[in-house]
């Protein structure tokens, strides 16, 4: 990453953390040094949900950048790649279909995930609801 580059990349993290935040996702970045090095935690973290999330505002798409955090992540964590592209005010969410049904649906069917690799991608103003939603289903199922 380029000098110039990282300023406005932790603008934009700090902005997703805002946005998330604001939808009611207790979220704070993620401070890491080296990537890919596990024990390192996504560029925003939402305090107790198992998710991944790698944050982009450039040229790239949502795309690649999925494949980043899907590299990265552990194992059992959903990844989703929050992206702007340069010159754009659109924010976009991308996941791969099963993933993004597992989220919808509250459960976890191996297979379709595996299944089901296609990257989709949604506005975050989208899909942070359907985030919200899974993740107060997954805070009510660890208080039973």
């Amino acid at each position: 990453m380029g000098k110039l580059s990282r300023p406005k990349g932790a603008a934009f993290e700090r902005l997703v953390v805002h946005l998330f935040c604001h939808a009611g996702l207790p979220a704070k970045r993620g401070y890491w040094q080296a990537r890919g090095a596990k024990g390192e935690t996504s560029e925003v973290v939402v305090e107790g949900a198992p998710l991944w999330v790698e944050c982009h505002h450039g040229r790239l798409p949502g795309t690649e950048k999925l494949d980043q955090a899907i590299r990265d992540r552990f194992a059992g964590q959903l990844a989703v790649a929050v992206t702007r592209r340069t010159g754009s005010r659109r924010i976009e969410a991308t996941m791969r279909l099963g993933e993004l049904v597992a989220l919808i649906s509250g459960s976890c069917d191996p297979e379709f995930v595996a299944d089901h690799p296609q990257p989709v991608t949604l506005d975050l103003k989208d899909w942070l609801p359907l985030a919200l939603a899974w993740y107060e289903r997954g805070k009510a199922d660890a208080a039973r």
